[in-house]
């Protein structure tokens, strides 16, 4: 298609930005960036295109230059997003995303209510008074956030027996 002695400086924007895009896809099969999508991919190229043009035009004069710096600027950017996402600064980065709708209802309320709050001491003292002692002893590390081996097995038999 292209000489390596045609200059790619006539080319418009959004053709260079084709002539990279399987550069960035390449890239994309070969590194995970957290919450990136493909069309967070093919941003981040085209900036880094559009800073290359800025900080180096010359690479326009050889398409083989062109192709080399691209890759080249385009693989420093990502290998400094995945050292940042990596880092332990950035732990609060890497936290799963929840869409806000789905718990507005949580959020206003800071908590739960004086008749959710009834509800639920209620239904704990039955389900205490279902309960052997040792499944006892069990609710009681569920309740206060412990780990414990079989507790997936206990949360099921308690959504069982609460639906049955």
């Amino acid at each position: 298609m292209f000489n390596d002695e045609l200059s790619l400086r006539e080319l418009p924007f959004d053709e260079l930005c084709q002539l990279i895009r399987p550069i960035v896809f390449k890239f994309m099969r070969q590194y995970h960036i957290h919450l990136w999508e493909v069309n967070d991919w093919e941003q981040e190229g085209m900036i880094c295109l559009f800073r290359l043009i800025q900080d180096k035009p010359s690479c326009l004069n050889c398409r083989s230059l062109f192709f080399a710096c691209f890759k080249t600027k385009f693989s420093s950017y990502l290998k400094d997003v995945l050292r940042s996402q990596e880092s332990d600064k950035r732990r609060l980065n890497r936290l799963p995303y929840e869409e806000v709708s789905t718990l507005s209802h949580s959020i206003s309320q800071g908590g739960l209510g004086i008749d959710e709050k009834i509800i639920l001491k209620d239904q704990l003292l039955r389900l205490r008074e279902q309960l052997p002692v040792q499944k006892k002893h069990l609710v009681e590390l569920l309740l206060s956030g412990e780990r414990f081996k079989g507790r997936s097995e206990l949360l099921r038999q308690l959504r069982e027996l609460s639906e049955g």
